[in-house]
This record gives structure tokens, C-alpha cells and sequence, in this order.
């Protein structure tokens, strides 16, 4: 019999079974590289290519996991809430995964108005036929089934957030709210009842607090320690008709961060405070007054309006900067729009703020040059500048364009071998700005300009032509140079 051949593979239509002793588990992701490295690379690749990998295997899936839970924003109550609300109280259902809670990092909470979302939610059909009914017999009393309905649910939608919250082991934690919308204080009172009961209490490291003073929440935060917390922003907003309740709320704000700070363990390392520009003016320096030192405290940061509405006296802050003198090596005084209350301003309290004050061990400063309208009070910054200059690697003058001329004076003041970081606001975006710069700060590694205008020209197009040949033109000048990043921003 003639011997038949014989097929070394299937067709392409057939499926091939493998032998048993060949491992079809698939491989981890690497035993070499570590799971930090693995994260950062999901992080680079869209939302769709991170779900298809996490298909692959348990640890690609954890490595997801593990970034997609990261961060929580509570803005609403949709159904992208209700299903990470659901998702967060599962529990070591398969005996097996870690609970999904714990790889919640980052939690930011903005209250919205419950009682608009209520009124959006339909009834059930039997309740509706009802309210039908009364609405004929009994107007007012339908309205207010309807009206205890929406509550009920409310109450429920707090509770399970509430709920999920008080099990997570957060590090960082905000919670805000939108000034011109009414809240129930309720809702504030459940979504700040995780932060001083619940878990992250104890693994908290960065706290933001934006509560109304009509709360009287800040009552609640007297005496609540936070063992871990390093970083903590408070922006405060009273309102004229909270003005009652204005000198306990800034009372307790005082009591609850002078609390913070631990005798045998300092850990508060960064302190921020506001003013929004729509709170009514009172008077700031009292609670900076009463402040404690913090002995690690290394970076302080304060925003409130230009005109210096809620800071008529400065006494203050200048006592708790030189009480924080030794160990500060990051100071921030920002600023925002000017208060529309009627108030006495004071447009200088950033420079009253600096006059005569020494911080031996200031690295970074960011200033605000709004309130610095005359050349005696650029002479004053200057003088300031030129006393920090050997220690000061950044500096950040926000709020106000300078001319050609003022920057050169100020620049004049900084100390060519120790500038690094630069950050500033021109009116006009020149080569001799630039040549003015390099020639200054020869050891500068990054500039930040935010320009009004570009060349010398009135024509944008004519005014950028002309830059750019300048800049050719000064080019032996800037080969000395030792900038590595240049970014150049036009406010629109």
C-alpha cells in the first residue's frame, strides 16, 4: 500500500491542542521591574489601551486598579457617582481582591445642590398616581409628600457617600463648595464627619477646608488631631449676613490649626491660607496674630484681595512670619480681585508686610506687584531682594506687567550665582529683555515670562519679524547662558 503524507499542522480552519505539560498561565508583568515603574507607564497611554491591558493579567489589572481609583472627584450624584459609591463599599467579595477603598489616594468633594437634583428625579409610577389624587382633594399636602420623598432620598444619597468616605484611607482630602449656592449644612456636616471620625484621620497628610461660617462646622474641628498631616490650605468666605458668626468662626479656625501642631512630633510643613474676593472684610491679622509658631513649618502661603480689605493692620503677619523666621524657607503672598465691599483699602500690605523682615533661610518667594504702583515701593522690593539674595534660587513677581526699566532694577538686586527659577510678568516681550536677563542672571536655569506684547512694533506680525531678528542678533550673548527651559505665555 502506498504510504499517505501526513499533515505536520492542522489547517488554518481547525484548532490546535496544545500539549498538557506546556504553561498556558499567563506571565506576570515582569519580576524585575517594580509595580511604581508599571504605573507610570499606564499613565502615558490613553483610558481604552489602560482597559484593554488590564485583560491581560491579575497584575496588569491591579496596576489599573490602582490608577483608575487613584483620585475621586464628588461633584453630583449621576451615575457615574452611583456606580463608584456601589464599587468603593464592595468589600473582599471573592475573598481574594484587596478593597478598592484602600487605593483611593486623593479625594475631592464639591457639594452640589441636593434639593434641584431631587426635584429632576421622577417618582415611581404608583407615587406619582397618588400625588395625582391629592393634588385634586389636597394641594398641599401632595406638595409636601413630594417635598419629605426628595428628603428621604437626599438623606440616603449622604449616607452612603458618608458611608464609603469613612472607609477610605486617604492622603489627601478638599472639600469645597460654590458660594452662590445654598447648601443644607447637613450635607457639610456628613461629608467633614469622614475627615475627623473615619479612617483617614490617621493617614491624612494634605487637608483643604472651604466650609461656610454659617456651618459652625469649625467648632467641630477644635481639638482634632491629624498625626500625619503636613500640608494644610484653609480658604475662608463670611458673608455680611454671617457676620454674626464671624468672630467664633475665625476663633475656631485659630484653635483647630494651632491644635495641629504636635510638641513632641512637628509635622506641619506647608500652610495655606485665603480670602475669597467675595467675602466681607474682617479682620485677618487676628487670627494670624494668634497663630502658634510650627517649628517644621517650611512654606507659607497668603492669598486674599489687592486692596487689603480683611489686612488693614499688618502687625500681625509680620509676628507670625518672624516667629516662623528660623525654619521658613518658602513664602507666597499672592493676591485676587479686589473685595467689591465698601471698605478701607490698604493696597500696600505686601511691602508693609516685607519691611524689615529677615528670613535667614528663604529659598523661594513669590510676590505680588499689584499693590507696587510707585518707584519708591519698587526701591523698597529691591532692597528686600538684595538682603535674601544669597539664599534665593526662585523668585515669582505675579500681578503686574514691568517695564524694561524695572525689571533691570530689580534684577540688579538678585545674586548672579545663586538665581535659578524666574517667573514674571513684562509689559513688552523684547530681545533686550532677554539680553538683560542673561546678562544678570548668567546661571539661570528656567524663565517663565508672561508678556502683554511682543516686539517694538505696533503690527503683531511686523513686532515678532523684528524679535526674532534681535534675537539673532544677540546671539553670542546668550551662549554663556545656562537656561534649559525658556516659556514665553500671552494672557488671552
Amino acid at each position: 500500500m502506498a504510504q499517505t503524507n501526513v499533515r505536520t499542522h492542522p489547517p488554518s480552519h481547525t484548532l490546535t491542542r496544545y500539549k498538557s505539560d506546556v504553561s498556558t498561565t499567563a506571565p506576570a508583568i515582569s519580576s524585575n521591574i517594580p509595580t511604581e515603574i508599571w504605573r507610570c507607564v499606564f499613565d502615558l497611554v490613553p483610558r481604552s489601551v489602560q482597559l484593554a491591558l488590564a485583560c491581560v493579567n491579575r497584575a496588569c489589572l491591579e496596576t489599573y486598579r490602582a490608577i483608575r481609583y487613584r483620585a475621586l472627584r464628588l461633584e453630583d450624584y449621576g451615575p457615574v457617582t452611583k456606580r463608584l459609591v456601589r464599587i468603593l463599599a464592595c468589600v473582599d467579595v471573592l475573598c481574594r481582591d484587596p478593597a478598592i477603598a484602600s487605593l483611593v489616594h486623593d479625594v475631592y468633594v464639591r457639594p452640589w445642590d441636593i434639593s434641584c437634583e431631587s426635584r429632576r428625579k421622577k417618582h415611581h409610577l404608583p407615587f406619582r398616581c397618588w400625588l395625582r389624587i391629592n393634588r385634586v382633594f389636597s394641594p398641599s399636602e401632595a406638595e409636601q409628600l413630594s417635598r419629605e420623598r426628595a428628603n428621604r432620598r437626599a438623606r440616603r444619597r449622604i449616607t452612603r457617600i458618608r458611608d464609603v468616605l469613612a472607609t477610605i484611607p486617604a492622603v489627601r482630602y478638599a472639600i469645597e463648595w460654590d458660594e452662590q449656592v445654598p447648601y443644607p449644612n447637613n450635607f457639610f456636616t456628613q461629608l467633614l464627619e469622614p475627615v475627623l471620625r473615619g479612617t483617614m484621620r490617621e493617614t491624612l497628610a494634605h487637608l483643604s477646608l472651604k466650609i461656610p461660617a454659617a456651618t459652625l462646622l469649625a467648632n467641630r474641628l477644635v481639638g482634632i488631631r491629624f498625626p500625619a498631616l503636613e500640608t494644610l490650605h484653609i480658604e475662608l468666605c463670611i458673608f455680611r449676613a454671617d457676620l454674626m458668626y464671624a468672630a467664633d468662626f475665625i476663633d475656631d479656625i485659630r484653635m483647630f490649626i494651632n491644635a495641629i501642631e504636635d510638641p513632641t512630633r512637628p509635622r506641619l510643613s506647608a500652610l495655606e491660607l485665603g480670602i475669597t474676593s467675595s467675602s466681607y472684610p474682617f479682620d485677618l491679622g487676628l487670627l494670624l496674630q494668634g497663630l502658634v509658631p510650627f517649628r517644621a513649618l517650611d512654606r507659607f502661603e497668603l492669598t486674599i484681595p489687592f486692596n487689603g480689605t480683611h489686612l488693614h493692620d499688618v502687625a500681625g503677619l509680620r509676628r507670625f512670619l518672624t516667629r516662623s523666621a528660623p525654619q521658613l524657607h518658602r513664602l507666597a503672598l499672592c493676591t485676587r480681585r479686589a473685595s467689591p465691599a465698601e471698605a478701607e483699602p490698604n493696597s500696600a500690605w505686601v511691602l508693609a508686610a516685607l519691611r524689615g523682615l529677615t528670613l535667614p533661610r528663604l529659598l523661594s518667594a513669590e510676590l505680588a506687584l499689584r499693590p507696587v504702583v510707585g518707584p519708591f515701593e519698587l526701591s523698597v522690593l529691591a532692597g528686600w531682594l538684595e538682603a535674601h539674595a544669597d539664599g534665593l534660587r526662585s523668585l515669582a513677581l505675579t500681578d503686574r506687567q514691568l517695564a524694561l526699566e524695572e525689571v533691570a532694577v530689580l534684577m540688579a538686586a538678585l545674586n548672579r550665582d545663586t538665581a535659578r527659577r524666574l517667573r514674571l510678568r513684562v509689559r513688552r516681550l523684547s530681545a533686550a529683555l532677554l539680553t538683560v536677563l542673561a546678562q544678570a542672571l548668567p546661571l539661570l536655569r528656567k524663565l517663565d515670562i508672561i508678556f502683554g506684547d511682543i516686539g517694538a512694533a505696533e503690527d503683531a506680525a511686523d513686532g515678532v519679524v523684528a524679535f526674532s531678528r534681535a534675537l539673532r542678533d544677540q546671539e553670542a550673548t546668550y551662549q554663556s547662558w545656562h537656561l534649559a527651559r525658556l516659556t514665553l505665555r500671552q494672557p488671552f
